[in-house]
C-alpha cells in the first residue's frame, strides 16, 4: 500500500456472521481504523441492523438445510468468493479471512495476497468438503504457512495452532473481546420487553447463562446447586432452542427446578443488556471429541462470555480449565468449580458472593485491560 492512501480490506465470512460475534466486532474495529472494507459473506443483514458502516458487501446467500442444496451451495459460495478475489487484484490491499472454512473456500487465490487468516476455533485438521466426510483439505494448512499473519483469540492457542501447522512464526492474539455494542443496537422487539420486565423485577441473585443448550453443556447440576442454596438466588437462561434436544432441555429444567426461568433468545448485541441485571456469569465448558475441531478447543477456550459478563463487572463462574482459571485467578474475578457436582457449585456461588465488590471491580478492570482496535492496528502495521 502506498503511504498515505486509504487501505482496501477484504474481509471474507463464508458463515453465518450473526453467530460469530468477534466478526461484527472486526469490521467495527476496521471502521474505526478508518479503512475502506469490503465484506464477502453469506448475509450481511446483522451487519446492516447493527450499524457498521461497511463500504462494500458481495453477499451469496444463507446455507440451505436440504443436504444435496447444501452440497451444491458450498460450490457456489466458493465459486463467488474465489471470482471476487481474481477481479480484486491490485485493489485490495489485505484479504482478512475469518475462519479456517473461509480459507478453505479462498482457497490458493490468498497466495497473491497479504493475507490475514483468522481462526476462531483451535483447529488440526480442516475437511477437505462439508459435514463429516473425512478427507483432510491440506492447502488449508499450507495457505496458514504462507499467510502475512495468522491470528487466533488466546495465548496458548497460538503456540498450539503453530504447532499443528509448523507455522513460521507464533499467531498473533486478538481477543474476543466484543468491539461492536457501541453501536446502534437492533430494535427492541416484545419478546425483549417482556424478558428484560422479567429480569428488571427479580428480587434473588441473579446466576446467568447465555449461550447454546448441547449435551456437553449439563446445565442440571447448577440448578441442583442453587437450589440447594435456598430462596436467595436464581439461575436465569438465555439462547436458541432450536433443536429438538435445545428445548427439551431447557424445558425440563424450568419444570423440575423452581429455582430456573428461561428468558428466550435475544438477538445480538441486544442480549447484553440484560447482564447487567446479573450477579454471576456462568461459562460451564467440556472437552469434545469426535468433532472437526481439536478436543484441546475447550481446554484453552476463548469465550466471548468473559468479555460480556466483565464489561459489566459481572464476576465469573467456569469450569475447571486452564484457559479461564489463569484468567480468573490472575485478575482475582472469578472462581473455578467442578460443574458436575453440585456441592463445589454451589461453594463456588457462595465465595464469589462473599468476595462479590471486589471480583466485580477485578472484572471491569480485565475488561479495560485489552485494546481491541489497538491490536488490530499492530496486525495490519497501521
Amino acid at each position: 500500500m502506498n503511504e498515505g492512501l486509504l487501505m482496501n480490506i477484504a474481509v471474507i465470512c463464508e458463515e453465518q456472521i450473526e453467530y460469530l460475534p468477534p466478526v461484527l466486532s472486526l469490521l467495527a474495529s476496521l471502521k474505526r481504523l478508518d479503512l475502506n472494507v469490503t465484506l464477502i459473506t453469506r448475509d450481511d443483514s446483522t451487519v446492516r441492523k447493527i450499524g457498521i458502516p461497511i463500504d462494500n458487501a458481495i453477499v451469496y446467500g444463507q446455507r440451505p438445510k436440504h443436504r444435496i442444496r447444501r452440497k451444491i451451495d458450498q460450490f457456489n459460495a466458493r465459486r463467488t468468493i474465489r471470482e471476487e478475489l481474481d477481479r480484486g487484484r491490485g485493489f485490495y490491499d489485505v484479504v482478512w479471512t475469518t475462519t479456517d472454512i473461509s480459507a478453505r473456500e479462498a482457497g490458493k487465490a490468498l497466495y497473491d495476497y497479504k493475507h490475514v487468516m483468522q481462526l476462531m476455533e483451535l483447529v488440526e485438521r480442516v475437511p477437505l468438503f462439508f459435514g463429516k466426510v473425512p478427507f483432510r483439505n491440506k492447502t488449508v494448512e499450507e495457505t496458514a504457512r504462507r499467510a502475512w499473519k495468522v491470528v487466533v483469540p488466546e495465548y496458548n492457542r497460538a503456540y498450539m495452532q503453530q504447532v499443528y501447522w509448523s507455522l513460521p512464526k507464533v499467531p498473533y492474539v486478538l481477543p474476543n473481546k466484543p468491539a461492536y455494542h457501541s453501536l446502534a443496537a437492533v430494535p427492541k422487539n416484545e419478546r425483549y420487553n417482556e424478558a428484560m420486565n422479567t429480569i428488571k423485577n427479580e428480587r434473588r441473585k441473579i446466576v446467568l447463562y447465555q449461550g447454546i443448550f448441547t449435551h456437553d453443556r449439563d446445565l442440571s447440576p447448577f440448578a441442583k446447586a442453587i437450589e440447594r442454596l435456598g430462596d436467595e438466588y436464581v439461575l436465569y437462561l438465555m439462547g436458541r432452542t432450536d433443536t429438538p434436544d435445545a428445548k427439551n432441555s431447557v424445558e425440563m429444567l424450568v419444570r423440575d427446578f423452581s429455582g430456573v426461568t428461561y428468558l428466550g433468545f435475544i438477538e445480538p448485541p441486544n442480549h447484553l443488556d440484560f447482564a447487567k441485571y446479573a450477579y454471576i456469569g456462568l461459562m460451564p465448558y467440556v472437552p469434545l471429541r469426535n468433532t472437526r475441531m481439536s478436543p484441546f478447543n475447550a481446554i484453552y477456550c476463548a469465550p466471548n462470555k468473559i468479555w460480556e459478563y466483565t464489561q459489566f463487572g459481572l464476576p465469573v463462574l467456569s469450569s475447571d480449565v486452564p484457559g479461564i482459571r489463569l484468567a480468573l485467578e490472575s485478575g482475582d474475578f472469578g472462581c473455578v468449580a467442578d460443574i458436575s457436582e453440585e456441592e463445589s457449585i454451589a461453594r463456588a456461588i457462595k465465595y464469589i458472593d462473599s468476595r462479590h465488590d471486589i471480583m466485580s471491580l477485578n472484572a471491569r478492570k480485565y475488561y479495560d485491560s485489552i485494546d481491541f482496535d489497538a491490536i488490530v492496528a499492530d496486525i495490519l502495521e497501521l
